[in-house]
């Protein structure tokens, strides 16, 4: 697990950041409650409009998301290696 966290984070969020701009994308561990000991990736962006270039209300990708996914194929094959990791969409918004 520290080794996919390393490279989740030495890798993998540079490429967001590169591929998504007006985006960062961050790694949470679960300290206490239901989910102690379980991770989650954040997707944060600057603004609204931001976000909805890459994505649709629904969660899926636009034209302009599904390049940008394409081009984190190889980081996200080589990510795989060391384990896997369930997606679960979900929208928040900063206040």
């Amino acid at each position: 697990m520290e080794k996919f966290i390393d490279f989740y984070n030495s890798k993998v969020v540079p490429e967001y950041g590169k591929n998504y701009p007006g985006g960062k994308g961050f790694v949470a561990k679960s300290i206490r409650g239901e989910n102690k000991d379980s991770f989650g990736v954040f997707m944060v962006f600057q603004t609204e409009k931001d976000r909805d270039k890459y994505f649709k209300p629904d969660g899926s990708s636009t034209d302009l998301g599904i390049a940008a996914e394409n081009k984190l194929k190889p980081v996200i094959e080589e990510l795989n290696k060391l384990g896997t990791m369930t997606t679960v969409y979900n929208d928040w918004l900063v206040l």
